[in-house]
């Protein structure tokens, strides 16, 4: 077996520089490589002492710690670092990179559909809610949703979408929310969310792609957004729900349970909200809804709230006497002939 050569042998540095080459194990070979390719020691490894020594001689550990050093070459010459000294070694994992801002908040960076997005930590690392918390959500709402089937067509909206807005006074936390999505011949389909929405904040999730966004007759073409969903969303109508947790909902939620006097008998602790519209015909019926429901979707079709009429206990707005019906809270915008600047769908970048 070959001897190792001790790590107190090595002059220590407290830096690694791109072009330093940090010995590895590979396929049962000490390889080396340069140290701008060091992206994390999360995966853990045993120190080497140069090319071509025999891997049997060391002995393996799972675990590397911020106070362990790691051989590496700098300038050609044998060196040791401490793990805590290369780039990358607190801060990242597989899914993301976790950063200071410059207010002292904890924010994390990963890569959605191929783009940097940033957020705060705290979507992720909160206290999830409970059944019986959604008074804590009171005045989140689905404000506006859209689908354009199931085929590539000639759609004036690139993308199905539904959009969330905060009319309260303070941000709000996703986490341990769930958006639900059913049309009349399907189950309900959930979507877990995660961010922050900050107060009077739209937070966009886009879905599907209808249209390809450089055709011409796009009128609205969604490439900002805050979350994608990988499902196309019908264009004869369907119902969104917003509740705290991931067990399916019944077919048609409701808020409270009244007996025939009028008075609450039950209330149902994970409702946060819910829209519902069907097709142009009369036949194109949804599951889910409040109260009553427009028949009104199609592809150049979506449903948006009125002055945000639905936002749980908070009224606002002068709808607000038509608040859980859908129908009288909501309106129908066509998007090949309504003002898109105004209608179109925001996310948290507006």
């Amino acid at each position: 077996m070959a001897e190792t050569i001790k790590m107190s042998a090595f002059t220590e540095t407290a830096t690694l520089n791109d072009n330093d080459y940090v010995i590895i194990i590979q396929d049962g070979e000490n390889k080396k490589i340069k140290g701008q390719f060091v992206k994390s020691t999360s995966s853990g490894g045993g120190a080497s002492t140069g090319t071509g020594e025999n891997s049997g001689s060391y002995v393996e550990t799972l675990n590397v710690k911020d106070n362990d050093y790691i051989h590496i070459i700098q300038d050609g010459t044998d060196k040791k670092t401490k793990v805590v000294n290369i780039k990358g070694a607190n801060n990242l994992t597989n899914g993301y990179v976790e950063l200071e801002g410059d207010d002292g908040s904890k924010y994390r960076m990963k890569i959605v559909d191929g783009k940097p997005y940033v957020y705060p930590a705290i979507a992720d690392t909160a206290t999830a809610p409970v059944e019986g918390d959604n008074v804590n959500y009171d005045g989140l709402i689905i404000n506006q949703i859209y689908g354009g089937g199931s085929s590539l067509i000639d759609t004036p909206v690139s993308h199905s979408f539904i959009e969330l807005y905060n009319l309260r006074t303070e941000s709000i936390n996703l986490k341990g929310l769930y958006l639900w999505y059913r049309a009349k011949s399907g189950s309900w389909q959930s979507l877990e969310l995660n961010g922050v929405i900050p107060a009077y904040h739209s937070f966009l999730i886009r879905c599907g792609e209808h249209n390809d966004i450089h055709k011409e007759c796009v009128r609205c073409a969604i490439t900002n957004y805050d979350m994608s969903w990988n499902i196309k969303l019908s264009n004869q109508g369907f119902s969104v729900y917003l509740c705290i947790g991931d067990a399916t909902p019944e077919d048609n939620p409701v808020r409270v349970v009244k007996d025939a006097l009028g008075q609450i008998t039950s209330t149902n602790g994970r409702y946060i909200d819910l829209i519902g519209a069907g097709g142009k015909s009369s036949d194109q019926t949804i599951w889910a809804y409040e109260t009553y429901y427009w028949n009104c979707m199609d592809e150049n079709t979506a449903l948006h709230r009125i002055d945000f009429a639905n936002g749980g206990t908070i009224n606002i707005g002068s709808n607000k006497s038509n608040k859980g019906n859908n129908q009288g809270d909501c309106e129908p915008i066509n998007y090949k002939t309504c003002n898109v600047d105004y209608y179109r769908p925001k996310c948290l970048a507006d």
